[in-house]
């Protein structure tokens, strides 16, 4: 039962946020000092609850949506992060509900089955691999945002989302900052992998995984190779994150839902 209160707290703290920069105006106006006394309670309790359910006397026990719980807790602490340094408005309003939902799925599904995992290598490399998709998914977030400002920039819109943002080149510098720091998490997952899994990848349990993986570091290199050389930047690089993104999804989730890979 106290698991569950810390997920029912955390999820009421950040829905009261939502619902009071939503209600608000003008959420630029929005004051700081009342988003900490919101968010960081409620990340604590994200916490707090995060680490209830996975920890268990013997290690780790992980399920799909208690992996996403920790995912949202490491993202909420990035945008909380930007949001106080370089005023990212509108980035809350995307991790928030996702931190609502995974909060929420993870009380209904809770029973659910996991993986047990015991050895302290095997843990440091997921919990590596966990960094990586939060921080890989923000840029994600990032380079959709990119793709947005430059439709309505072009148009000359002047929209509540336009006007939230930050300009247009800090926010491809972030994103850029963002991607470079998740592929290096990315390739130290690969690597991490390799060492501590090698006995499941020689037992062909975790070739279809690391062929994802490995396909996703590809293409991910590719693009910041692009835009050191090429000088790849706005739509470009952002419509390519995104597919990076999407095909490393579908690495770790789909192939949890569908054969149990991805641990």
């Amino acid at each position: 039962m106290a698991p569950d209160l810390f997920a029912g707290i955390a999820a009421l703290l950040y829905l009261l946020y939502l619902w009071l920069q939503l209600r608000s105006r003008a959420i630029e106006s929005f004051p700081n000092r009342r988003t900490a006394a919101l968010v960081l309670p409620a990340m604590a309790t994200h916490l707090i609850y995060a680490v209830l359910i996975v920890t268990t006397g013997s290690g780790l026990y992980l399920s799909i949506w208690s992996s996403a719980i920790i995912m949202t807790f490491i993202a909420m602490v990035c945008t909380f992060y930007l949001y106080l340094v370089q005023g990212y408005r509108v980035l809350a309003l995307v991790t928030v509900p996702l931190a609502i939902v995974s909060l929420f799925f993870g009380l209904l599904l809770s029973p659910i089955e996991g993986t047990l995992i015991n050895q302290p290598t095997v843990i440091v490399h997921v919990l590596i691999s966990m960094l990586t998709y939060a921080t890989l998914g923000l840029a994600a977030v990032q380079a959709g945002s990119i793709i947005i400002l430059h439709q309505r920039l072009k148009k000359n819109d002047s929209t509540a989302f336009v006007k939230l943002m930050p300009p247009l080149q800090t926010v491809e510098a972030t994103a850029m900052h963002l991607l470079w720091l998740g592929v290096s998490m990315l390739t130290l997952t690969l690597v991490t992998g390799l060492i501590f899994r090698w006995d499941f990848v020689q037992q062909g349990n975790y070739v279809m995984h690391m062929g994802i993986a490995l396909t996703c570091w590809v293409l991910y290199l590719a693009l910041i190779c692009g835009q050191l050389w090429f000088g790849w930047r706005g739509q470009i690089s952002s419509r390519l994150s995104l597919l990076a993104f999407a095909v490393l999804l579908i690495g770790f989730f789909g192939l949890k839902f569908a054969f149990g890979y991805g641990t």
